[in-house]
């Protein structure tokens, strides 16, 4: 997508259309002021995926193309299709990485290498709820660190220094939160989902296509600075509290971040070795 990104780049000042679309970029002080690549190659992968711009389908990553080809292909979309990208680039960025479960795995190995005991897993910044399901993802690291019962897919990440003693992982509750949750069951959101899933990553790709049909658990959708503290006080002895976001936390304003790191502050100040908690 970086070689997209660098055409449009080229192109761009010399026609009117993407100055159109581009105009009030550094105008707008909102949330998504400061990604309009993610949300361009978006909306462009929507087209493609959908086949709404069938010229563009033929171009678009992981297909190859002259860099004039796909220029071409990416101006008739903005062309045909200004206002349905103007929409996306107005809208905050979704993007579900499957892969993120492998450090988070990693986290709660430790955290269970000292506090062994069942789990209870919070994520804010949910999206659609795939790390939610990290228990269903083997990680290899060398060897197997976390290995799955069942696993729907095997995450194989760089890893350096030592390995860790493999321990036992048992999730006896599980719940996310996020302002604007997507269904992967919903034909729509899982469209989005795919989107913000970079064309030329194949293997990102397939992860989402594997693990969707089994995401069944239902993110909340509110806002994470109400439900957090909520959540963080329903922990039970003898069980560890695992709290994570991946990405989640750039995209809300600082009086937001402070609440939640204060929420988090407290219940750490409240955490005992019969009521851990750990956050990554």
């Amino acid at each position: 997508m970086s070689r997209l990104m660098r055409i449009i780049g080229q192109n761009c000042a010399q026609h009117e259309v993407c100055l159109g679309l581009f105009a009030d970029w550094e105008k707008d002080a909102g949330i998504t002021s400061g990604v309009l690549p993610l949300c361009l190659c978006a909306a462009l992968h929507t087209l493609a995926l959908e086949r709404i711009k069938h010229g563009l389908v033929e171009v678009y990553p992981p297909n190859t193309a002259s860099d004039e080809s796909l220029w071409n292909a990416v101006v008739g979309a903005f062309q045909q299709h200004e206002q349905f990208i103007c929409v996306w680039l107005k809208s905050t960025p979704q993007t579900s990485e499957v892969r993120r479960a492998a450090p988070i795995l990693a986290g709660l190995n430790y955290c269970l290498s000292r506090y062994p005991m069942p789990v209870m897993l919070s994520e804010f910044g949910a999206n659609a709820g795939f790390n939610l399901l990290l228990d269903r993802c083997s990680l290899n690291a060398g060897r197997t660190l976390q290995p799955a019962d069942d696993p729907i897919v095997t995450l194989s990440p760089d890893w350096m220094g030592v390995i860790p003693a493999q321990q036992p992982l048992k999730i006896i509750d599980r719940a996310g939160v996020d302002i604007n949750p997507l269904n992967p069951v919903d034909r729509l959101d899982y469209s989005r989902l795919l989107s913000y899933t970079w064309a030329d990553q194949c293997a990102r790709l397939d992860h989402i296509k594997q693990i969707a049909p089994h995401q069944t658990i239902m993110v909340e959708q509110t806002d994470a600075v109400d439900w957090l503290p909520n959540r963080l006080s329903k922990q039970r002895i003898g069980t560890l509290h695992f709290v994570f976001h991946t990405i989640a936390l750039q995209y809300f304003p600082q009086e937001s971040k402070d609440k939640i790191a204060h929420a988090l502050s407290q219940a750490g100040k409240r955490a005992t070795p019969e009521r851990p908690l750990g956050y990554i």
